[in-house]
C-alpha cells in the first residue's frame, strides 16, 4: 500500500471546499479521499498533484497537514482562527495598543532629550501653525477655534 498523506483543503468558504470534493469525485471516481479529524483528508501521496489541480480549478488550495493533528488542535485552541470576528477584533485592539505605545515612547523620548522633535500644530487656542493644502496661510473662513476645539465650518466652503 502506498504512503498516505494528510492534507487540508483551503477554500474561500464551505461552498468552494465542497466543490473541490465534488470535482475530485467526478474526475477520479476510484480515488477516495478519507476524511480525518479536524477537516483534514488522507490521500495517497501520488494523488497530491492531481488534487492540487482540482483545487486550483475550484478557486482553492491544498495544504499538507501535520503528521500529528493532535498537536495542531492544541495550537488552534491557544490561537484562535484568523477568520473569526473575535480574532480580527483582538488583532485590531493589539495593533492600536502597539501604535499608542510607540507614539508615547517617541514623544517621551523627544521630551526627555530636551530638544523637541515634534512640532505642535494645534495648542487648543489658535491655528497659528496650520496651513491650508497648497497654501501659505490657514483657511480661517472654513475653520474656527471654539472652546479649545478646532471646528469645521463646512457650510462656508
Amino acid at each position: 500500500m502506498s504512503q498516505r498523506l494528510r492534507v487540508e483543503i483551503k477554500a474561500r468558504d464551505e461552498f468552494w471546499q465542497k466543490a473541490v470534493l465534488v470535482e475530485w469525485e467526478y474526475r477520479h471516481p476510484d480515488w477516495k479521499l478519507t476524511s480525518d479529524a479536524g477537516g483534514l483528508y488522507l490521500i495517497n501521496c501520488e494523488w497530491l498533484e492531481s488534487l492540487k489541480a482540482v483545487a486550483t480549478d475550484c478557486n482553492s488550495t491544498i495544504v499538507i497537514g501535520p503528521s500529528n493533528p493532535g498537536r495542531r488542535s492544541l495550537f488552534q485552541k491557544l490561537i484562535p482562527s484568523s477568520n473569526s470576528d473575535a480574532t480580527r477584533s483582538m488583532i485590531s485592539r493589539a495593533i492600536t495598543k502597539v501604535f499608542i505605545a510607540v507614539t508615547l515612547l517617541l514623544v517621551l523620548t523627544s521630551v526627555s532629550q530636551g530638544k523637541p522633535k515634534w512640532h505642535v500644530l494645534f495648542d487648543g487656542k489658535s491655528t497659528a501653525e496650520w496651513r491650508g493644502f497648497r497654501r501659505d496661510s490657514f483657511p480661517a473662513k472654513c475653520w474656527q477655534v471654539e472652546k479649545g476645539i478646532d471646528k469645521d465650518r463646512w457650510w462656508l466652503r
